[in-house]
């Protein structure tokens, strides 16, 4: 893919999100009342953006972002979406 960094990663494959020194936030979600960053899952596990800043790119073997009803599934903390990454590791 060429890309250097999780953040170059996150902003070429996913227009819709806004990478910041606090985490990633998805376009067009926001809970009330709650952080607006999304929710990181990594290999089925709850993560934080230092330890998706720490992966090495090409070991991410699929990322993917949930909106709305797919979020739900993680509760109230998927409520500004969440970004999905399963390495190859895995």
């Amino acid at each position: 893919f060429g890309y250097t960094s999780i953040e170059s990663l996150v902003k070429g494959k996913f227009p819709e999100v806004e990478v910041s020194n606090e985490g990633i936030k998805v376009r067009g979600t926001n809970s009330f009342g709650l952080s607006n960053t999304a929710l990181i899952i990594i290999d089925g596990v709850q993560s934080d953006w230092s330890a998706l800043k720490s992966l090495v790119v090409t070991n991410i073997k699929k990322m993917e972002i949930l909106k709305g009803p797919a979020a739900a599934r993680y509760g109230a903390g998927g409520g500004n979406g969440v970004l999905y990454v399963q390495t190859a590791s895995r």
